[in-house]
């Protein structure tokens, strides 16, 4: 404060909103939902989305090539978000289970979980009471140690063995209750096939890419036209598929599951199903 100053306090106050200090307006960035999982089909590079303005004012979303091969001109047209939207939705229609395989396949879901149940649970049971017996036997060892009726090297080995009994009874019911969910891929991915595309009309931004990754495998981008590959083991159903189709289907699903290739599918679709119920819970607010 001892020497003059070289600049106003004004122009001061306007480096600083020029360097992006405070009290300067930032940019608004724009959000696109599919920048970064659609290559171009002619030169294989990304695809990138930019909003544009017209004269009058109305704002545009436009998908297009990222034009970043330098040893190469691409020639692809940009496509406005509507359109592509509207190929995304035809392919999620045409993934879309029938309704006679989709009420066929969740009633023999049902029938065969609640056959299973039943034996399941006389399993567990007859696992539960043996857990039972293993204790009280472990009670009277004990007892019979304190009254000197075992040595020490009897009464160890004995109860190693129990404990061990033991443990094996635990892991048994453990599976026993994994195997009651065992069914849940076919089921969640049955109802998710049936629904994809009406969520995605309805969903916002985040969820739609949500739904293409789940759904879709190596978007490509040629001429307006996308072309997307079903992610497995999803699969696009013909008008003359019949329940040999569907049977397949169900057989791919308990594969892929037992292969453990659809957990992190699984996680997606229910980070989608809580997404979406939480902003129908909000709209309905």
């Amino acid at each position: 404060g001892k020497h003059p100053p070289i600049v106003t306090l004004d122009e001061f106050d306007r480096v600083q909103e020029l360097l992006g200090r405070p009290h300067r307006p930032r940019a608004k960035t724009r959000s696109f939902a599919f920048t970064g999982l659609i290559r171009c089909g002619e030169c294989g590079f990304a695809v990138t989305a930019e909003e544009k303005t017209n004269r009058w004012g109305s704002r545009y979303t436009y998908y297009h090539c990222s034009r970043r091969r330098l040893d190469y001109h691409c020639h692809q047209p940009y496509v406005q978000v509507a359109d592509l939207e509207q190929q995304i939705v035809h392919f999620l229609e045409e993934i879309t289970i029938p309704d006679k395989f989709h009420r066929w396949g969740l009633g023999k879901l049902q029938t065969v979980a609640e056959k299973n149940r039943k034996a399941e649970g006389a399993q567990r049971q007859s696992l539960e009471n043996a857990g039972v017996s293993l204790e009280k036997e472990l009670t009277n060892l004990t007892k019979l140690r304190i009254r000197d009726l075992l040595s020490d090297e009897e009464f160890l080995a004995q109860r190693q063995q129990l404990e061990r009994d033991q443990v094996r009874i635990a892991q048994a019911i453990e599976t026993l209750a994994k195997q009651g969910s065992r069914f849940e891929p076919e089921r969640m991915l049955i109802s998710f096939s049936k629904t994809a595309a009406s969520r995605f009309t309805a969903a916002d931004l985040q969820a739609k890419r949500l739904i293409l990754t789940i759904t879709g495998s190596n978007p490509l981008l040629n001429d307006q036209n996308l072309n997307i590959d079903a992610q497995k083991p999803f699969r696009r159903w013909s008008k003359t598929a019949n329940y040999s189709d569907m049977r397949a289907f169900m057989k791919d699903v308990r594969t892929l599951a037992a292969q453990g290739e659809l957990t992190q599918m699984l996680t997606s679709i229910q980070k989608l199903s809580e997404r979406m119920d939480a902003n129908d819970g909000m709209i309905a607010a």
